[in-house]
Order: structure tokens, then C-alpha cells, then sequence
């Protein structure tokens, strides 16, 4: 026989439905945006404010996909091809080989190949500067360099450093390249 439990009354009738028809009133009234400071958002707000007004979305939940989705398609396969490089030790390999590639005083070959390698190494170039600014901001590479006696440079071949750096620009590389073929398949 299982025990009976008794339940109070007043918790009993809470738990109710109420009676007769719900009503919902949201009372929302928009506030004035804050003014924000900088010029690149200045210049492009009265289209966000558009786009936002065309769509009925307010503006903070765009704001809002938009952070979520560059997550999801930037920042995400960077971190995973740099652990997949790290952990196949070919982000060196890989670097090396764009330097040989795409050498900005070569010039030989068809004229849209030698656009696509000064594409490839203009990219090559923001990895090696993005990784270096981060790598410096959040101390990343520091600590490794102190004990290997190298420097942050991709081409420091046995520096754990240099294999980290490398390892990062070819990330960042290769998420680039390939979403600009995602871009032109589509």
C-alpha cells in the first residue's frame, strides 16, 4: 500500500489553471538606443536601424545571431584545425609550404594565379599579425618561448612556440580559403 501524501490546500489551488480567459499584456516600450561612440558603427547604423525596421527584429537580437553565427563559422573551425594541426604536427609543414607557394616576388604563371597567391598571402600576412596580437594579449606563446629560448615567429623550427604560431596562421589560413570556395561554389 503506498503512503499517502497530503498536499495543502492553497498549494493545491495555485497550481490550478486560472479561470476564464488569460490575458498577456507586455507593456514594452522601446528606449531610445544609447549613442555609440564608434565611427564604423556610426556609418553603418541608419542601415542596421533599417534592416532591423524592414525585418521587425529588434536590433540588439541581429546583433545578437550575428555573434552567434561568425562563432560558429569562424572562430570554431579555427580553434579546431589549430588542435588538429597540433596534434598532427603539420601546421609547420603547412607554413613552410605557403611561404614556397605564394612568395610575393614571384611572378611567373597565368595572371589569375598570381592574383589568387597575393590573396593567399595577404591572408597569410592577417594570420601572422592577428595570431601575434593575441598571442601577445593573452600571453599565449610567452611562457613556452621563456623556457625554449625562441622567439614567436612561425619559421622557429623546435620552438614549441613557433610550432604553436605555425600551427595558428595555418588554422587561420585554411578557414579563410576555404570559405571563400564555400563563397564561390555557392
Amino acid at each position: 500500500m503506498t503512503p499517502r501524501i497530503r498536499i495543502p490546500a492553497a498549494l493545491v489551488r495555485s497550481l490550478r489553471p486560472p479561470q476564464g480567459p488569460l490575458q498577456v499584456r507586455f507593456n514594452h516600450t522601446p528606449t531610445p538606443p544609447t549613442p555609440l561612440k564608434s565611427s564604423r558603427v556610426q556609418r553603418y547604423l541608419p542601415r542596421l536601424q533599417a534592416l532591423s525596421t524592414r525585418t521587425g527584429v529588434p536590433l540588439s537580437s541581429l546583433a545578437i545571431s550575428f555573434l552567434i553565427l561568425h562563432e560558429a563559422t569562424a572562430v570554431l573551425p579555427v580553434i579546431g584545425f589549430y588542435f588538429l594541426f597540433s596534434s598532427l604536427g603539420t601546421g609547420l609543414g603547412i607554413v613552410e609550404w605557403l611561404n614556397r607557394t605564394v612568395d610575393p616576388g614571384e611572378g611567373g604563371g597565368k595572371e589569375e594565379a598570381g592574383r589568387w597567391r597575393g590573396v593567399v598571402r595577404g591572408w597569410y600576412d592577417e594570420g601572422q599579425a592577428k595570431v601575434g596580437r593575441v598571442g601577445r594579449r593573452y600571453g599565449f606563446w610567452q611562457d613556452q618561448d621563456d623556457h625554449e629560448g625562441g622567439s614567436t615567429s612561425a619559421g622557429t623550427v623546435g620552438s614549441k612556440a613557433g610550432e604553436g604560431v605555425a600551427n595558428a596562421v595555418a588554422a587561420y589560413v585554411v578557414v579563410k580559403v576555404s570559405s571563400h570556395l564555400t563563397l564561390l561554389r555557392s
